[in-house]
């Protein structure tokens, strides 16, 4: 029903990019991932470059692997916003999706800066850490995590697998 609506909706005024937004958001939630990039693009193409916007865009070519794509939504919307965190965090994710350890590193570092208290940057710093078996390194940053945030579960597994890598199988 809600998709009847919203398509009478553009029916009747197709420059309504707020009901392109809507539509994008219930294709996401059916994992239509193809008929929100749409929806998205035609919102930003009407001048809806919001950085939420941006960020769904930027989602929905991930789920369909269009990593380039991603990357490029992710970074129009912090040449709007630079200090937004939620693109920058993003960003981060695709380039470690990618395979650009380096790159990503360096972008959430630049979370970090803006916010030391954004714990799952660390968590993500530690996870590629562990894959690449920078142990050390991987302990501090899920350390840093728990200092932020105690009862993260996820964290003390991650945690007990680098001390297991280290031989510290009383530490975890």
């Amino acid at each position: 029903e809600a998709i009847e609506a919203l398509q009478h909706a553009l029916e009747l005024k197709p420059a309504y990019p707020e009901a392109h937004v809507l539509l994008g958001q219930i294709y996401e939630e059916q994992e239509r991932w193809t008929d929100a990039i749409a929806e998205y693009t035609k919102a930003v193409d009407l001048k809806m470059k919001t950085a939420e916007v941006y960020g769904r865009l930027g989602g929905a070519y991930r789920h369909t692997r269009e990593y380039d794509k991603a990357l490029a939504v992710y970074r129009r919307a912090l040449d709007q916003e630079p200090k937004n965190l939620a693109r920058r965090y993003d960003l981060a994710n695709t380039l470690a999706e990618m395979g650009r350890d380096d790159d990503a590193v360096a972008e959430y570092d630049k979370v970090l800066a803006q916010d030391k208290g954004f714990y799952m940057a660390h968590f993500q710093k530690g996870v590629m850490y562990r894959k690449q078996d920078k142990l050390e390194p991987a302990e501090l940053e899920f350390t840093a995590v728990l200092t932020a945030n105690p009862d993260l579960a996820s964290a003390f597994f991650e945690l007990g697998q680098v001390y297991a890598r280290m031989g510290k199988p009383g530490a975890a």
